[in-house]
């Protein structure tokens, strides 16, 4: 069981929050740094249309702290402390991140792919997820929609193989497949949720957010049953996922379609009783990524 009891959360009012599992309150606050800022990308679909220049979404952890922002990769210490960029290509609107050793994964969400970048070499390669090839370079886009097909938003370090979620956008069942690290053969495994956000795999189950249906999903990997439980409503965004003892931990951004809320909340699940607990963040009105730390 991790001793591990604070979830950094990343949201655009701040460039992080911290929340302490224990005490179940936000700890400390990181403001908005000017080096995760990309005002050069405005004009592309960013300001004015749901989406920030200023835009921590993922996250990645060893003896640093590492926060993507559109095309920004920032490194942290323990202490919260900035430290420098990492030059790697990245675009807009970039989701999760992995890393692995020397090797960075991102997911380039709006020109289709994910990004393979190794640190000690500065070689770059990209997964595009029209083909399923290996590409060397990609096309910015002209606006952050326009080579966006099907939306892809999660990453998942399982050993030899990166697991990556292709949300779909609504137009179809989202569909969740691993990459080989080494091969980059591609295989989509699982079919399940609407929109959906995030994977855990633990042994043989899988887990991952339907966040247009408001569903917590789990999949038997061996005999492909679907388990499907209803914990939000129409008013609450599910984006964000991690473990945490023997429950789930889950982002809960405003719904701004559905719900005057003015504040997100964290989402504490625990499958085996059932019981969901809610804690309110006030003044966080977007939840991108979180990950217990």
């Amino acid at each position: 069981m991790s001793s591990k009891s604070k979830v950094l959360i990343t949201t655009d009012d701040y460039a992080f929050v911290i929340f302490d599992l224990e005490t179940n309150t936000i700890t400390y606050k990181k403001e908005k740094i000017g080096e995760l800022d990309c005002p050069h990308l405005i004009g592309h679909g960013l300001e004015g249309e749901g989406r920030s220049t200023f835009r921590p979404f993922g996250i990645a952890v060893d003896e640093h702290i590492y926060i993507a922002s559109n095309d920004k990769l920032g490194k942290f210490n323990h202490d919260y402390e900035f430290q420098s960029l990492i030059d790697v290509p990245m675009s807009l609107n970039t989701h999760q991140i992995l890393k692995d050793g020397n090797m960075v994964y991102a997911c380039n969400t709006s020109v289709n792919n994910i990004g393979i970048y190794d640190l000690n070499t500065g070689i770059n390669k990209f997964l595009d997820l029209n083909t399923f090839t290996i590409v060397d370079s990609f096309e910015q886009p002209e606006h952050v929609d326009t080579h966006d097909l099907n939306h892809v938003n999660s990453l998942f370090d399982d050993g030899d193989k990166v697991w990556f979620c292709l949300h779909n956008g609504g137009k179809k069942t989202s569909q969740h497949g691993y990459f080989d690290k080494k091969t980059y053969e591609v295989k989509i495994v699982v079919e399940a949720g609407l929109c959906a956000h995030n994977i855990i795999i633990e042994d043989n189950d899988f887990y991952t957010l339907s966040t247009r249906t408001g569903e917590f999903v789990h999949v038997d990997l061996q005999t492909n049953q679907h388990d499907r439980y209803k914990i939000v409503d129409d008013g609450i965004f599910m984006r964000g996922l991690d473990r945490w003892q023997d429950k789930f931990i889950i982002g809960g951004s405003v719904n701004f379609k559905a719900s005057d809320s003015k504040s997100s909340c964290l989402l504490i699940l625990d499958l085996k009783t059932k019981q969901l607990q809610t804690f309110v963040l006030d003044g966080i009105k977007f939840i991108n990524d979180l990950k217990v730390i």
